[in-house]
């Protein structure tokens, strides 16, 4: 473990690291009083880990030195590195309290994660790295074996058998790498727990690229008309429709809702209608045309494409600041009963939603 330790530690950059750990220590108190389980807080990882990097950097003050190469360098076990961990957190939790926005800044949201992340893995990789190899793996065979002047091969190093050869541990991660199509760079991890979180990285990586690959295709997909949420113009109000209406059913409400006799002298807000409704309705197809080639009537009526009993539809939709909700049914189906029957479940869906 001297490796990490032997890193020099000058005068100005322990005492704002130092104050950067009051910031932190700040934040833990407010965590942990807002926190409603505070000894499960205690003992959480998260929780641990703070400790221990508070602990290696008060070491700097109190602890012991030694001097290598004539620098006087720690010697302790700096915990300090993994610090993005907490940034990674912090990003996380602010990340949910931000609305869905458009599409440049989700690709900015997006980039920012997972640069966050690398950060992480990075930070992690480098804490194991520089700690050098285990003691259990040094010479079990297992993880290390040395090739000899005679052709032989062992698994304790020495200065007639000092020259690494394949080894499980090594056949393993090379496969690992290659699978992944990371590939086998010059600049390699040495060390058994740094091979093994290589591999869980990849692993991970590989996981985490295919569920984002959602992510991205939803960011292409608000280039469509319907897709984007409703986004309110400054001294406006909105209502929100719903249902299955036809085209012409739903082209007489809009007319009957902006018409000019509906307005009120002291009204000073412009009336926006927000449609919310499935792809495959009828009106979906004719509006969306409509939409296209009328900017009069776009800059009043907004199509958002989802379902009304889905919380995250009526949400894009701004359902709750919505003055009114209407829901309409299909005058011309064939099925009243059904169509009723999911009118009933958009009402009730809205309602919950509403409060």
């Amino acid at each position: 473990m001297s490796r990490l330790n032997s890193y020099d530690v000058t005068e100005w950059s322990y005492y704002a690291v130092l104050a950067l750990y009051a910031i932190a220590i700040i934040d833990d108190v407010v965590r942990f009083l807002a926190s409603r389980y505070k000894i499960l807080f205690c003992f959480s990882p998260l929780t641990l880990l703070e400790l221990l990097c508070l602990a290696s950097n008060f070491g700097v003050g109190f602890g012991s030195v030694k001097v290598i190469g004539g620098v006087r360098t720690r010697t302790y076990l700096d915990f300090s590195v993994m610090r993005p961990v907490f940034i990674l957190r912090s990003y996380l939790e602010m990340e949910k309290h931000i609305p869905r926005s458009t599409k440049g800044w989700m690709m900015v949201r997006l980039g920012i994660k997972i640069l966050l992340m690398i950060m992480v893995g990075a930070s992690i990789m480098f804490f194991f790295e520089t700690l050098g190899e285990m003691p259990f793996f040094t010479d079990n065979g297992f993880a290390h074996l040395y090739s000899c002047g005679d052709g032989s091969v062992t698994r304790i190093e020495s200065s007639d058998c000092s020259d690494s050869t394949w080894s499980v541990m090594f056949a393993f991660y090379f496969t690992v790498v290659t699978l992944g199509t990371v590939g086998y760079g010059d600049n390699a991890p040495q060390t058994v727990p740094s091979r093994l979180l290589a591999i869980m990285f990849i692993v991970m990586g590989i996981i985490l690229f295919s569920m984002e690959i959602d992510n991205l295709v939803s960011l292409y997909k608000l280039r469509q008309i319907g897709n984007p949420p409703y986004t309110p113009k400054p001294d406006s109000k909105h209502v929100l429709v719903i249902g299955n209406p036809s085209f012409a059913q739903l082209s007489a409400i809009l007319r009957e809702l902006f018409h000019a006799d509906h307005l009120c002298d002291t009204d000073t807000q412009q009336l926006e209608a927000v449609v919310l409704g499935d792809r495959k309705s009828k009106f979906t197809k004719p509006l969306i045309a409509k939409l296209k080639a009328d900017p009069i009537f776009t800059s009043r009526v907004t199509y958002i494409a989802g379902n009304a009993t889905r919380s995250e539809d009526l949400e894009r939709a701004l359902a709750r600041d919505a003055r009114a909700v209407f829901v309409f049914p299909d005058k011309l189906t064939g099925d009243a009963a059904t169509e009723d029957a999911m009118n009933i479940m958009r009402v009730l869906a809205t309602k919950r939603y509403v409060g």
